[in-house]
């Protein structure tokens, strides 16, 4: 009880900083939160308190405009389901380096972020952890393989598609065409005898699979796939049907972007090295390498370079000289 007021008085609070109430109205509601009630009267109130209070914001003015809050709504929707986790601040670099003429401000930025942490009916959740990230909602109920996507990634660039094809993961269920993926469909309808009414559901299961698998050791995945698929009556009957179905799985499984890839897919991700990587080869040409990548817009290596640049082992020499060259790169951040 005492932490939804809390939330409550941190949300008219908000509320009164933007101008969205007025001081009389937020003193109104400091007093509506003393009294006691009954268990049952007070969740009646906060429920009341808090369909009025999104009722305000839903009619307050927005951000930037109506159009452009909604836009980076849709990214924040789309990051939650490409990368499982990704900070604002990385977020906004993607934005930013994909909508220029747009001229996000930081300021405003984030106020809109603060507008959608208590506005949020989406498939992500904005956490303090220590900075405030975009955690897709399915990693909320699972700590454990948070904890081992935060391992996995460490020093791994971001992959960022073209804005067209990233926004599309707006959509949790989306999946982009490919030969792999008809085949799979194939195998599904054919082989498995699993029904148009249900093929999609299996498909977007599966990709769901893919991308949110956080172990290292990929053979449990192609049995759990198996076990879903047999809990319907749909799975292989035989080790020939089997071999059939892992066979179309690791096919599909390498050109699918996952969470501990940073949206990159297991074929892609030999293209881009993490810092661990970078170190291993020779320094002398580590700069021209690293200023390559930030000037791709195929990926976002902020993590490589903090990686490296909290590194003991990292030449100073070679630190300075690519800190001056970061300087003269526009690199937005909302640092």
């Amino acid at each position: 009880m005492r932490q939804t007021k809390t939330a409550l008085n941190k949300f008219y609070k908000f509320l009164r900083s933007q101008k969205l109430i007025i001081g009389a109205l937020y003193q109104q509601q400091l007093e509506t939160l003393k009294p006691q009630f009954s268990a049952a009267e007070a969740r009646q109130m906060l429920r009341e308190e808090n369909q009025r209070l999104l009722a305000a914001l839903e009619a307050s003015s927005p951000v930037f405009s109506a159009e452009i809050d909604e836009l980076i709504e849709h990214y924040f929707d789309a990051f939650a389901n490409l990368y499982g986790v990704i900070s604002c601040d990385q977020a906004y670099r993607i934005i930013r380096r994909q909508n220029p003429q747009l001229e996000l401000s930081v300021d405003d930025f984030i106020q809109l972020i603060e507008r959608f942490q208590y506005q949020n009916q989406h498939l992500y959740s904005l956490v303090s952890s220590p900075q405030m990230t975009i955690i897709n909602h399915e990693l909320l109920t699972a700590p454990d393989s948070l904890s081992s996507l935060h391992e996995l990634t460490e020093g791994r660039p971001f992959a960022i598609p073209k804005r067209t094809i990233l926004l599309k993961y707006v959509d949790e269920d989306y999946v982009e065409d490919s030969p792999q993926l008809k085949n799979l469909k194939i195998f599904y309808q054919d082989v498995l005898g699993i029904p148009e009414s249900k093929l999609l559901d299996n498909i977007n299961d599966t990709i769901r699979k893919f991308r949110t698998w956080t172990s290292d050791k990929i053979n449990p995945l192609f049995s759990e796939i198996n076990e879903m698929l047999l809990k319907q009556d749909y799975g292989c009957k035989d080790r020939a049907e089997l071999e059939q179905l892992v066979q179309n799985l690791i096919a599909l499984y390498n050109i699918t972007p996952k969470w501990s890839l940073r949206g990159h897919s297991p074929s892609q991700a030999r293209t881009y090295p993490n810092a661990l990587e970078l170190l291993d080869n020779h320094q002398s040409t580590l700069n021209k390498r690293l200023v390559k990548m930030i000037k791709s817009a195929t990926i976002d290596p902020i993590e490589i370079i903090l990686y490296l640049l909290t590194d003991s082992d990292f030449d100073q020499s070679t630190i300075r000289r690519f800190e001056q060259q970061l300087i003269n790169l526009d690199i937005p951040s909302l640092d």
